[in-house]
């Protein structure tokens, strides 16, 4: 396995960080469609540069944090369930169409 770590200098992880700020005061709320920030319809050119200098680096974006997803833990019952049943998992006879922690 080959070591992938990245460094980079104090001026470098400035500038990630105040992109990162950037793209967060920049969010496009998804009651009205529009810049929390600036008021423009969503997303607006700051939030892309924002994002566009993130992504160059190769640095993920991440999500907006909202709480619980209830669909998601929904979705994990369904798949422990199956799993315990012999339902979900690997199939040994390649046919899946019975459960898919997918389709729940």
């Amino acid at each position: 396995m080959t070591d992938s770590t990245v460094y980079r200098s104090p001026t470098a992880l400035a500038a990630i960080g105040e992109q990162r700020r950037r793209l967060d005061l920049h969010r496009t709320d998804p009651a009205t469609g529009r810049c929390g920030a600036c008021g423009r319809t969503g997303p607006c050119e700051e939030a892309n540069d924002a994002a566009i200098f993130l992504a160059e680096r190769g640095l993920l974006v991440p999500a907006l944090r909202r709480g619980p997803r209830p669909v998601r833990a929904l979705r994990r019952v369904a798949y422990r369930a199956g799993r315990v049943f012999g339902l979900g998992g690997s199939s040994r006879s390649g046919d899946s169409s019975r459960f898919s922690a997918r389709a729940a």
